[in-house]
């Protein structure tokens, strides 16, 4: 008799148990990150594009169980010195389906809902940071300001460091010069390369130049200005490290220091000592953009307000 209520009281714990893992296996990953207010991000998601919008800060839960979406976004004018909207900015929301696709080796989630007229595509990175596709299916490059990459909050540990497949760049078409800028959160990329910035620094801005060999057309030197040094830029070499899956530009620094970056598209992405993507934050990621229209670091339009 008492081994029967043993029986029953284990199954009954593992029921409780299954349950309880179900439930977590369907706890939504929150996605944030703050993107341009540009047309195309008007457009994804339903906001008037006649509106002044300098940036849009984004919240995605994502149940990939459910396969549902629920989103809320604020957007407006950036108040000056903070990292908020003039008068609090304006709000919107959806809720819908979440589809995964699969497509070349890659992952592709795209959120719809018909009713608010949202339709936004995400490319998966790695299982903690997503990048917002165009029409098209390009990744989105920002001018300068914020970017389109977006992070999983929290401290969620990586399941895996690879790096995503390689979406297909025609590197000779490249122009010569390139001119990469943007934004980025400042304290955690300022311990990775050891640079020394004040304790209330959130954010940094960067603007890479890569120059090219005029015969050879090689990658030649470089110029990297930084907000924090804006009149010593770190100068050097750069080189192009291809392997099956990824396109990898290594900076080679006069002063001894190295960095990484992952090329897609019009995009670079920042790279940690281990060859890792760092994640960003819900107002900043790591990625500098490809301007065609080159951008001084100190313009009014990429300005640090």
């Amino acid at each position: 008799m008492l081994s029967r209520k043993i029986v029953v009281a284990s199954f009954f714990v593992l029921a409780l148990w299954v349950v309880a893992c179900d439930v977590h296996a369907k706890e939504p990953n929150i996605l944030v990150g703050s993107i341009p207010g540009d047309t195309a991000a008007k457009q994804m998601l339903a906001i008037d594009t006649s509106e002044d919008v300098d940036f849009i800060r984004l919240r995605i839960a994502l149940n990939e169980g459910d396969r549902r979406f629920d989103l809320t976004a604020t957007y407006g004018i950036g108040k000056p010195n903070t990292r908020g909207f003039e008068n609090g900015g304006k709000s919107m929301s959806a809720k819908g389906r979440l589809e995964m696709i699969e497509k070349d080796r890659n992952l592709i989630y795209r959120l719809s809902d018909a009713e608010a007229g949202v339709d936004i595509s995400l490319f998966r990175l790695n299982d903690q940071m997503f990048h917002v596709l165009s029409q098209n299916g390009r990744l989105l490059a920002g001018k300068g300001g914020w970017n389109y990459t977006l992070s999983i909050e929290g401290d969620k540990k990586l399941k895996s460091g690879t790096l995503p497949n390689q979406r297909k760049i025609d590197l000779s078409k490249d122009p010569e010069p390139m001119v990469f800028a943007g934004r980025t959160p400042c304290i955690e990329i300022a311990r990775e390369l050891n640079i020394p910035v004040s304790d209330d620094c959130f954010k940094l801005k960067w603007k890479l130049t890569l120059n090219g060999n005029p015969q050879s057309k090689q990658p030649a030197a470089f110029t990297l200005q930084r907000t924090f040094r804006r009149p010593e830029p770190l100068e050097g070499k750069w080189r192009i490290v291809e392997d099956i899956s990824s396109v990898i530009y290594k900076l080679d620094a006069n002063d001894g220091s190295t960095m990484s970056f992952l090329r897609l598209d019009d995009s670079l992405l920042f790279l940690d000592n281990a060859g890792r993507l760092l994640k960003g934050n819900g107002e900043f990621g790591y990625t500098l953009d490809r301007q065609r229209n080159e951008i001084p670091l100190d313009s009014q339009k990429a300005k640090m307000e």
